[in-house]
C-alpha cells in the first residue's frame, strides 16, 4: 500500500515541514507502507528561477535521512505547483529537466540506486499531453489528479503510459534465493509465498529460484518477511537483488522457451517454434512476464487430465481459475467446450497475455478473460472448473468454487504437495464434494 506524503496543499495549509515529513516517513515504513514523496515549487520561486535549489531542499532534508533499502521503497512525486490552477503548462522539455535533476540529486546520496528509483510526474497531467511526458527519459509515470476523475481522461492517460512501456519503463528486479538444499518443491513452496507481492515470472538454476518482478512494485520489508516466515529445518533461504534495465522481453523468451509436447497429443509452443510434429492440439502462446507455459509439472498434469477427459469436455461449462497465459481454458475451447469457456486471473499482466494469446489461437470469440478473484464466480454456473493455483488460494476459495458448480459439477485442482491432499481432500469433503 502507498501513502502520499509532502503533497504542496499539505505543505502550504497545514504547515507540514521537514521535520514533520522525516517523522511520517519513519511512521510510514514501520507500517510497511512505501511513501510517495512530492517535491515542488511554486509560482514565484519558479519566476525567481529558485526551483532547482527548493526541490533540492525538499529532498536533501528528507530523503537523505533513508537508508538504501528504505529509499528504494520510496516513489518520488514531482508537484510543479505552478503549472496547477494557474493557467500556465509545464512542457514535458521543463518536466524532464526537473526530473533529471532529482535523479542527479539523490545519486549523490544513493549512487547507482537513483537509477531504480520511481520518479511521478505529477503537474496536470491529461490526455493530451500524456503521451510526450511519458517518453522522456526521467518520467517513469504520472501522479494523476483530477483527471483520474473522469474515466475516458485517465484511460487515455494509461494508454499513453503503457504505448511508452516498451521504450524505457519495463525496468525489474530480478531477486536470486539460495535455497540450501536446493529441491524443485522447495523453490515451488517460496513461490506460493511470494507470488502475491507481485513477481510475474521465475526461473530456477539450482540452488537459485530466481524471481522478477516490476522495480515499480518491489517492495523489500515485505519480501524479507515473507522469506522470513519460510526459513526452516526444511530448507534455509537467503537473497541478492539485481537491478535489470530494459531488455526486449520477448527476444529473452524466445532464447530460453522451448516447446512442450504432452502425451502426444497436445503441443504447446511459441509463434515463432517451426517444423515441429504436428499433434492433435496445437496451443501457441506468446508468455512475455506471465505464467503458464507448460513447462510446469502442474501445467502439464493438467493439460495430461484435460485430455483423459476430452470427450466428456465437449459442450460443458468450463472455468480456467488462475489461468495465467490461457493454456487450460484455450485448450478447453479448442476441446469445443460451452461458449465462452470463462478464464480469471487476478494479475492483469497475465490477463493481457493470455488475450493476446486467444488471438493467437483463433478462440477470441470463445473464450471470457477476466482480472480478478473468486469473488467473480456466479452460482450454479460450471460444469467443469481447473484451479492451478496453490494449496492456500485452493483452500480458501473452495467454497466459492463449490458454490459456483452445477450439480454433478467437477473440480479439477493442481498447484499442491503430496503431503497437502489430506488437507485439501479434507476441505473439499466439508464443502459437500466427495
Amino acid at each position: 500500500s502507498y501513502v502520499i506524503l509532502g503533497h504542496s496543499e499539505r505543505r502550504e495549509y497545514y504547515g507540514e515541514n521537514s521535520e514533520i515529513l522525516n517523522r511520517k516517513m519513519a511512521l510510514a515504513f514501520e507500517n510497511g507502507l512505501k511513501p510517495i514523496y512530492c517535491v515542488g515549487e511554486k509560482l514565484e520561486e519558479r519566476e525567481a528561477e529558485r526551483h532547482f535549489e527548493v526541490v533540492e531542499a525538499q529532498i536533501k532534508e528528507v530523503l537523505f535521512n533513508l537508508n538504501e533499502e528504505q529509499m528504494r521503497n520510496t516513489v518520488v512525486a514531482y508537484e510543479p505547483v505552478w503549472a496547477i490552477g494557474t493557467g500556465k503548462t509545464a512542457t514535458s522539455a521543463q518536466a524532464q529537466e526537473i526530473h533529471a535533476f532529482i535523479r542527479k540529486t539523490l545519486a549523490e546520496k544513493f549512487g547507482e540506486l537513483a537509477q531504480e528509483i520511481t520518479i511521478l510526474y505529477g503537474g496536470s497531467c491529461k490526455p493530451s499531453n500524456a503521451p510526450e511526458l511519458f517518453a522522456q527519459e526521467d518520467i517513469d509515470g504520472g501522479l494523476i489528479g483530477g483527471a483520474a476523475l473522469k474515466a475516458e481522461d485517465f484511460i487515455g492517460i494509461a494508454k499513453s503510459y503503457y504505448s511508452n512501456t516498451s521504450s524505457h519503463k519495463m525496468d525489474y528486479i530480478e531477486v536470486s534465493v539460495k535455497i540450501d538444499p536446493f529441491k524443485e518443491e522447495f523453490a515451488d513452496i517460496v513461490i506460493a509465498e511470494i507470488e502475491e507481492l507481485g513477481f510475474e515470472s521465475y526461473l530456477t538454476e539450482a540452488p537459485y529460484l530466481k524471481a522478477y518482478i516490476p522495480h515499480q512494485l518491489f517492495n523489500e520489508p515485505n519480501l524479507k518477511t515473507k522469506l522470513w516466515v519460510l526459513d526452516s529445518e526444511l530448507f534455509k533461504v537467503e537473497y541478492s537483488l539485481n537491478y535489470i534495465k530494459e531488455q526486449n522481453w520477448n527476444a529473452v523468451w524466445e532464447s530460453a522457451f522451448e516447446p512442450v509436447i504432452v502425451d502426444n497429443k497436445c503441443t504447446v509452443k511459441a509463434s515463432f517454434h517451426k517444423g515441429l510434429p504436428r499433434t492433435k492440439y496445437t496451443i501457441k502462446i506468446d508468455p512475455k512476464m506471465a505464467f503458464g507455459t507448460g513447462h510446469h509439472q502442474t501445467t502439464s498434469l493438467m493439460i495430461g487430465m484435460m485430455l483423459d477427459m476430452e470427450k466428456e469436455i465437449k459442450g460443458l461449462n468450463v472455468l480456467d481459475m488462475g489461468c495465467g497465459t490461457g493454456i487450460l481454458s484455450i485448450l478447453a475451447a479448442k476441446m469445443k467446450a460451452a461458449i465462452p469457456v470463462h478464464a480469471i486471473d487476478i494479475d492483469q499482466t497475465a490477463v493481457y497475455s493470455a488475450l493476446e494469446n486467444n488471438y493467437k489461437n483463433r478462440v477470441a470469440d470463445k473464450v471470457k478473460t477476466l482480472c480478478g478473484d473468486a469473488s467473480l464466480l456466479q452460482s450454479g454456473k460450471y460444469d467443469l472448473i481447473l484451479a492451478n493455483i496453490n494449496r492456500n488460494i485452493l483452500l480458501e476459495d473452495m467454497s466459492t468454487y463449490v458454490r459456483s458448480m452445477r450439480p454433478g459439477g467437477t473440480l479439477i485442482v493442481s498447484g499442491f504437495y503430496e503431503e497437502d491432499i489430506i488437507m485439501l481432500r479434507t476441505q473439499a469433503q466439508k464443502c459437500g464434494l466427495t
